[in-house]
């Protein structure tokens, strides 16, 4: 099997679930795993694409900007980097696209694997909609008018 991977971690991951299951024991049992992720902070000057526990890694365009700029840049910068899907879904002939806790990139991701014939599964980790909604609504948050259209794009989009 040969899987595209959308994650919401930035790279390099550090969860135990993303490591483990996907980077190292999916491929141990023969299947390919390349992947799409934004640059964290610590790769910014990384090419793309990388190698990464010998899985292929495409890293879309990171800011290096800090604060409200920084994040409103790269939310921007993700979805930009999620019409890499499109091309790499063609190049790559995937069985699976899967994207994980990423909204926009799903359309993206759902069109591909349509187009492209490969089985699409989507993984929701957590509920962000929801979370985003209850933060701005009980003004648990700075920006909160922000994290409410947040809110309200993420419920659009699932």
């Amino acid at each position: 099997m040969k899987m595209l991977y959308i994650a919401e971690d930035r790279f390099p991951p550090f969860r135990v679930d993303v490591v483990e299951l996907f980077a190292k024991q999916i491929p141990a049992r023969g299947h390919r795993v390349d992947w799409l992720m934004q640059r964290g902070p610590d790769a910014v000057n990384i090419s793309s694409p990388t190698n990464w526990l010998g899985n292929e890694v495409y890293l879309t365009p990171r800011s290096r900007c800090n604060g409200l700029l920084g994040r409103v840049l790269n939310n921007m910068l993700g979805m930009l980097g999620d019409f890499m899907i499109l091309p790499l879904a063609f190049k790559g002939q995937y069985d699976v696209i899967q994207v994980r806790d990423k909204f926009f990139a799903c359309l993206i991701a759902w069109i591909a694997a349509r187009l492209t014939g490969a089985r699409f599964v989507y993984w929701m980790s957590y509920p962000f909609a929801e979370s985003k909604l209850y933060e701005a609504r009980n003004r648990l948050v700075a920006y909160r008018h922000l994290v409410w259209l947040k809110g309200q794009i993420i419920w659009v989009l699932l």
